[in-house]
């Protein structure tokens, strides 16, 4: 049973950093736990501004779950 849990737990999705307007971005993250969907998000999010030297401004959140157990996070953002 531990290693199932572990294999899930390395099982996250990221759509990856998608531009969707002048200076704007969406990314979505699904991971087996709301808390580590959504905390990847941000961390790939803030990655990608200080990629560019910026800072992230977050412009809209959210989370949802399916039936399955997974949890999707997903985060609109600007490298200001």
């Amino acid at each position: 049973m531990i290693a199932f849990t572990v294999f899930l737990a390395s099982c996250a999705t990221s759509s990856g950093v998608q531009p969707i307007g002048k200076d704007l971005y969406s990314l979505t993250v699904q991971d087996s736990t709301a808390s580590a969907a959504k905390q990847s998000a941000i961390q790939q999010a803030t990655a990608h501004c200080a990629s560019t030297k910026k800072d992230l401004s977050v412009t809209d959140m959210g989370g949802r779950s399916d039936a399955y157990g997974w949890h999707s996070y997903e985060l609109n953002f600007r490298c200001i």
